[in-house]
């Protein structure tokens, strides 16, 4: 007897977990549709149990809707499961010659594969003063002083195309729009820092970008707005551009405001980058810089 009863019985309590659950989440959810931050929005959302692949609540699933940051959970555990938690990604370094007598007499080589995290502020060990130390202390101990051919950065882990199709103008350029490419620097990221005057509607100042040296041109169409409206700036460019430009508004009376894009090309600013931290270290070198693409061949 107890045998049979069992399985009833645990058959009603999942049932009634699961019915809980769901009405639980209608709930949330139209909460959720009822914030005036959602007055014009469509929202989403599909719970499936993974062990049955039963659908324990659905609204708007078959919606074809812009991907919101709550995603980078998926990407995150299916890299955390596919990868494993010892995975490293590895920024290859080489030359196609032996130095010689202090001298690299061919080209050198930094090859991406797909490292999210190269020159990343987040932690020390990635941090792009870090990283640029790495690459200049390995040119050392191989004895390099002047390197007589070109530097190149390689792009081609990845497809050609770091923005998927179908993610809009608006979102490209700025630093939550950045796509994913081969080569990954600073995590696509970079500061526009403005500056703005005490009167509505005038013209803002683009004071610095950190990195210095983003694009051939920035063309500046922010103005200043109210005091506490905050950043309402939109940062156009697309991946491989050599032109941004800026629209939108920031507060009056900002002497430092700063307002975070996308790079158009991350491996070519790593290679400035790196560029300057071996002349800076005494390393001579006087040719080019170069990223190999599959955009650009």
């Amino acid at each position: 007897m107890k045998g049979i009863v069992f399985l009833p019985l645990f058959f009603v309590v999942f049932n009634g977990f699961a019915q809980n659950l769901q009405s639980r989440l209608a709930s949330a959810v139209t909460v959720l549709e009822k914030d005036k931050q959602f007055e014009h929005a469509m929202v989403g959302m599909y719970v499936v149990e993974t062990s049955t692949g039963n659908v324990i609540f659905d609204r708007n699933a078959q919606l074809g809707l812009a991907p919101a940051s709550c995603q980078k959970v998926i990407t995150s555990a299916s890299a955390f499961e596919l990868l494993g938690k010892d995975f490293h990604y590895k920024t290859l370094i080489g030359s196609d010659s032996i130095p010689k007598e202090g001298n690299m007499l061919g080209n050198l080589f930094f090859v991406g594969n797909g490292d999210p995290t190269l020159g990343s502020w987040r932690w020390k060990q990635t941090s792009e003063e870090n990283v640029l130390k790495k690459v200049t202390g390995s040119l050392r101990k191989n004895g390099v002083e002047y390197i007589q051919g070109n530097i190149y950065s390689d792009d081609r882990y990845f497809s050609y195309n770091p923005v998927p199709d179908g993610w809009i103008w608006q979102d490209i350029g700025n630093y939550y729009g950045a796509g994913a490419w081969g080569f990954n620097w600073r995590e696509n990221q970079y500061d526009l820092v403005l500056a703005s005057t005490n009167t509505i509607g005038e013209r803002a100042v683009i004071v610095s970008t950190n990195p210095p040296v983003i694009a051939d041109d920035i063309t500046n169409l922010v103005r200043s707005a109210k005091k506490g409206s905050g950043d309402n700036v939109y940062l156009y460019a697309a991946p491989y551009s050599k032109e941004i430009f800026a629209s939108g508004t920031i507060p009056v009376g900002e002497n430092k405001f700063i307002v975070a894009g996308a790079l158009p090309n991350p491996p070519g600013t790593f290679l400035t980058a790196v560029s300057a931290a071996i002349k800076k270290e005494g390393i001579g070198f006087t040719n080019s810089l170069f990223t190999f693409s599959y955009a650009l061949k």
